[in-house]
C-alpha cells in the first residue's frame, strides 16, 4: 500500500468524495440495487468512510451491519 492510500490527506479526500456521493444519492442508488434481507448480518470489505452502511442502516435498522477497510484513517 503507498504512503498516500495511508495518508490523512488521502481519509480527509476520501470522506469529502463520500459525502458527495451521499448527498447526490448514489450510496441509495447502490443499496436500492441490494437483495437486502430484512434482519441478519452483513459485511462490508472495503467499506471506506462507511457511508453506505449508513445509509444501508436507514433502510434496514434491523440488519447487524459491519465494516471493514484496511486504512486505519
Amino acid at each position: 500500500m503507498s504512503t498516500f492510500s495511508r495518508s490523512r490527506f488521502a481519509a480527509a479526500l476520501q470522506d469529502l468524495v463520500g459525502k458527495r456521493r451521499l448527498e447526490s444519492g448514489l450510496y441509495r442508488e447502490i443499496a436500492e440495487q441490494l437483495e437486502l434481507p430484512k434482519s441478519g448480518r452483513l459485511l462490508d470489505v472495503g467499506t471506506g468512510t462507511g457511508w453506505q452502511l449508513e445509509v444501508i442502516h436507514q433502510m434496514r435498522p434491523t440488519l447487524e451491519l459491519y465494516g471493514l477497510d484496511l486504512s486505519q484513517h
